[in-house]
């Protein structure tokens, strides 16, 4: 079914990503060792990975960083060593490291000096019996920019150097922080190493269109087509919200759907940008302003800062507009088009501007 308030799971389940699912297969099924699969929230990444690791044969660890965001590095490494432990163990491949294993298991502080080299051994084991058996392994790691602060990006490094049987997805939402975290800076210890990148996106107005029409005829339904169109007018091309707002759709009538998915939507991007503010409190104001003015109409970088200035009353220099801008964009909060900015959510406005902003 297309209609849904989480992440699909399998390919029938998919609209859209025809293109996408072949490209992470071919990857996977290639030379390619390390695979980036970005796109902006809900623009369905999580569903495109979730499919293709179904299909995928054994071999194979997913990892959700969102599980362990804002851990220290030990507690990092020993939740992979943990998921590795578990998946070794279910190919009865642990052999001579089970001893240091079990002291990771059994709760024992383990530094990360101590983790990194254990870590290394398991995957060697790992890609040694791939190897063996001609097949690879695959770490699938959603939200992988949730990790950088954990220098976890240096034992990719590592493992992509090291092992050759190993392929590595990295995928997130984040989309300039997952640029920095995969290798497109020079200060990211991937930089440099050979990278295959699949990019999600939004629907276009006709895909919006048609993805609801499918949607409800799933479901043995027709609405009218004017509510079709209300729905992709409030919710854009936003796949997560289309898919929300189906769903209630089925059982409730359109009115109170859309009301529905536009309230508990805009309480998740306020949500997100409560988290974005959290390190930067200090210009909350100036972001803020930024996003209210976007949600309103695209606008060119001069018009952005003519809107900023009037509002704070004072002037802003160029490199602190870029700072702000490229703190929104690497967020994922706003994009750039044809040399204007936009926000990248339709619910964005209601977010900045309602009750408990």
């Amino acid at each position: 079914m297309y209609f849904g308030v989480g992440p699909k799971e399998h390919k029938k389940d998919l609209y859209g990503f025809d293109r996408e699912y072949s490209e992470l297969c071919e990857a996977i099924s290639s030379q390619n060792r390390l695979i980036i699969v970005k796109g902006l929230r809900r623009t369905g990444k999580t569903s495109l990975l979730n499919a293709v690791y179904a299909n995928l044969p054994p071999g194979k660890l997913f990892i959700d960083a969102r599980e362990i965001s804002g851990k220290g590095s030990s507690e990092v490494y020993s939740h992979i060593i943990s998921r590795l432990s578990a998946y070794m163990q279910s190919r009865n491949i642990l052999r001579n490291i089970a001893g240091a294993i079990s002291s990771v298991e059994l709760g024992v502080k383990v530094s990360v000096q101590r983790q990194t080299p254990l870590l290394s051994a398991m995957l060697s084991e790992i890609d040694t019996q791939a190897g063996r058996a001609k097949k690879t392994f695959c770490i699938f790691i959603d939200e992988a920019q949730m990790l950088k602060q954990s220098g976890f990006d240096a034992f990719l490094a590592f493992a992509y150097d090291r092992f050759k049987n190993t392929k590595t997805v990295l995928a997130g939402s984040e989309i300039g922080l997952l640029d920095e975290f995969a290798g497109e800076s020079s200060r990211s210890p991937l930089y440099g190493r050979v990278k295959k990148t699949i990019a999600t996106r939004k629907f276009e107005r006709m895909e919006s269109l048609d993805f609801l029409r499918r949607g409800f005829s799933q479901a043995g339904k027709k609405p009218a087509e004017a509510q079709i169109e209300a729905a992709v007018d409030g919710l854009d091309g936003t796949a997560g919200w289309l898919s929300m707002y189906g769903f209630y759709a089925l059982s409730e009538s359109h009115a109170s759907a859309l009301a529905k998915t536009r309230q508990e939507g805009t309480k998740i991007v306020r949500e997100e940008i409560n988290a974005f503010m959290e390190q930067r409190r200090v210009a909350e104001r100036q972001y803020l302003t930024i996003l209210s003015a976007l949600a309103t109409e695209p606008l060119a970088w001069g018009k952005i800062r003519n809107y900023l200035e009037i509002r704070l009353g004072k002037a802003v220099p160029d490199s602190r507009l870029f700072a702000y801008l490229s703190a929104l964009e690497s967020y994922g909060l706003i994009e750039k088009r044809d040399g204007r900015y936009f926000v990248s959510d339709p619910l964005i406005k209601e977010a900045v501007s309602g009750p408990g902003r």
